[in-house]
């Protein structure tokens, strides 16, 4: 896997780990936005 397939994966983990700490109103929306966007790229590194 090249860098920046790992720098956005660290980045998604990051974006991920900041939203847990959210409200709970305001963690759920933001934490579905950020799965469908692992999603995203997961699907993406798998089409590779």
């Amino acid at each position: 896997m090249d860098k920046t397939k790992l720098k956005r994966i660290l980045e998604l983990e990051i974006k991920i780990n900041d939203a847990k700490k959210m409200k709970t109103l305001e963690r759920i929306p933001k934490l579905n936005e950020l799965l469908d966007e692992m999603l995203v790229f997961l699907e993406e590194l798998q089409d590779e």
